[in-house]
């Protein structure tokens, strides 16, 4: 159970070691876009608790964590921004730097997805060794690669053509309503209205 620097939640972690009780260097997994179980899990999938099996077994030691209001994580994932979700990575890592089998000198970040953003950020909070970023989108989030995910998902479930240009034209009016709006009151009625009509 690991306390973030906010105190605004607390995460559900494991931490896995490699087996001896020699010092070994470490690793914390960040998870991608959306709410997330420390085992990054979808459609019985579960690819983090599989990347841990493998560094564990590698000569690290890694923590995973449910992400914030998931799981046994408190707090709240819908309200968090990418600055609190760093700063819980950050925590994870402060901690991981304290067990006293890790060699806090060469403890790192593996992001994956939208943990390839999160990492530098957590980086300028609790510094690590490195960083490894996973599948990590050399695009804009938004409004590039939220677009192809729309896109391609809305495809893989079968919706018609005019569902899918919809959905993706909502993502062109959010991402616009983020860059033009003055005010809090702006940005509400822009997206409103972009989720409104698609």
């Amino acid at each position: 159970r690991i306390r973030t620097a906010s105190g605004t939640a607390i995460l559900d972690a494991e931490l896995t070691l490699p087996k001896g009780a020699g010092h070994v260097p470490a690793v914390v997994l960040i998870t991608g876009s959306g709410p997330q179980d420390k085992n990054e899990e979808i459609a019985g999938h579960k690819p983090f608790l599989v990347l841990s099996d493998h560094l564990t077994k590698s000569g690290y030691a890694v923590l995973r964590y449910d992400d914030r209001g998931v799981g046994r994580s408190t707090g709240d994932f819908a309200t968090a921004t990418p600055q609190d979700l760093a700063s819980d990575a950050a925590s994870a890592l402060a901690y991981v730097k304290s067990h006293p089998r890790v060699l806090s000198a060469k403890a790192g970040y593996i992001g994956h997805s939208e943990g390839g953003y999160l990492a530098p950020i957590a980086q300028q909070i609790e510094p690590a060794a490195f960083h490894v970023y996973l599948a990590g989108p050399a695009l804009p989030l938004v409004p590039d690669v939220m677009r192809t995910q729309v896109q391609d998902i809305g495809r893989a479930e079968g919706l018609p053509d005019d569902v899918i240009a919809r959905q993706m034209q909502a993502v062109n009016d959010i991402s616009a309503a983020l860059l033009n709006s003055a005010t809090p009151a702006d940005l509400h009625r822009l997206i409103t209205t972009a989720l409104r009509n698609s």
